[in-house]
């Protein structure tokens, strides 16, 4: 049997600077992106400001995982969601 230690740091509690946030991506074994399904502002926030974050921080060939998790998954009425084909 395993222990492991496992440390969640809730970045939505507080606002912090670049630096402070780029020591915690550092110290980093494995980045979970949390987004919401129904909120389109977080669903962009990956790409023009979390993955540019963690690549700026750790280069472009890091070998850390990045997880991306969807919830509020339940608010969403997908018989009705839109796909884009671009």
């Amino acid at each position: 049997m395993f222990n492991v230690l496992i440390i969640i740091l809730n970045l939505a509690v507080k606002e912090q600077t670049e630096a402070e946030l780029s020591d915690e991506i550092l110290k980093a074994h494995v980045i979970c992106i949390v987004y919401a399904v129904n909120d389109d502002d977080t669903i962009e926030k990956i790409s023009s400001y979390w993955l540019p974050i963690i690549r700026q921080t750790l280069g472009q060939n890091h070998k850390i995982p990045v997880i991306l998790v969807g919830n509020k998954v339940d608010l969403v009425d997908y018989t009705t969601m839109e796909v884009s084909t671009t």
